[in-house]
């Protein structure tokens, strides 16, 4: 095979080159990023008498054979720690005055993809009225992504319960509502008592000693323990990472129980509501943190 010829500033050798280390030299990922990214028209090529898929195989092997693709970076040769061509460092300083804008790119078609899980208008509308209803109820407890304790109810100088979690009740309420479950107030407080909402991945060493003490009791569920299964894995089969649109880490120092209610109640609403939510396969799960691709989602 013979190097791809040039098109503009870019060519299908440094499309493939710079997935190739983002990706860690996983050939499935690199093969699947490299068919996005000429979908999303960032590798042109004049020809498409070859299907993408095989064009890209090619263009593997040649860059394999021809030694441009570092072979020791390939996923049966894991990278060295610190070594530059995966670092984050080298991420973040990439030279391509461009890359944000195709990462704009790739995230638009992420967004009009139809293999994308989105749930239906009718649900995200629901499911956005449940969460701020939820938010305002004194008798629920506020979820907050701010602790070091999960899992473990503490009280608010309000009065109002507060449980430290994770990411997961974010992806039960997306799974929710993509399956298109429509739940009341009340259902949702059984599943809480019942532990089938996840508010963990798994217990920590140091929830588990806390508890043991006699410090607090464990309340609600895990990652695998939920109505809607586990709440990672979709219909399709596939796992998927969740991002939100808009940020939701809280900047203020302190555990959540020095914060004050409404900026508690306000976190809960942007970090349970499905409608500041999207997933992305898991193996491509950094580039969902991504400003430049997020924005394609605002």
């Amino acid at each position: 095979m013979t190097t791809p010829p040039q098109v503009g500033r870019v060519t299908q050798r440094s499309v493939m080159i710079d997935l190739f280390h983002r990706c860690a030299g996983d050939y499935e990922a690199v093969i699947d990023a490299y068919v996005a990214a000429e979908k999303a028209g960032l590798a042109p090529r004049r020809s498409q008498a070859i299907p993408a898929r095989e064009y890209a195989d090619r263009l593997w092997r040649d860059g394999i054979g021809k030694g441009w693709l570092p072979v020791s970076l390939t996923k049966r040769s894991s990278p060295k720690k610190g070594d530059p061509l995966v670092s984050r460092k080298a991420i973040v300083t990439d030279s391509d005055p461009n890359f944000d804008e195709h990462l704009r790119v790739l995230g638009q078609y992420w967004r009009c993809s139809d293999r994308r899980p989105t749930p239906r208008d009718d649900a995200l509308r629901h499911w956005s009225a449940l969460v701020r209803q939820w938010s305002l109820d004194a008798s629920m407890p506020l979820l907050v992504r701010k602790g070091s304790l999960r899992n473990i109810r503490t009280i608010h100088s309000s009065g109002r319960t507060l449980v430290v979690c994770d990411n997961s009740p974010a992806q039960w309420a997306f799974k929710g509502c993509f399956l298109g479950d429509l739940p009341s107030l009340e259902d949702v407080r059984h599943q809480l008592e019942g532990g089938q909402v996840p508010i963990a991945f798994a217990p920590a060493r140091n929830e588990s000693a806390h508890v043991s003490a006699g410090l607090g009791a464990f309340f609600g569920g895990y990652i695998s323990k939920s109505k809607y299964g586990n709440v990672n894995k979709f219909p399709d089969g596939n796992a998927y990472k969740l991002c939100h649109i808009e940020g939701i880490g809280i900047r203020t120092k302190g555990e959540a129980q020095t914060l004050d209610l409404p900026t508690l109640q306000q976190h809960m609403q942007i970090f349970l509501d499905p409608a500041n939510m999207f997933v992305i396969p898991l193996r491509y799960a950094g580039v969902g943190e991504c400003a430049a691709f997020i924005s394609a989602f605002t």
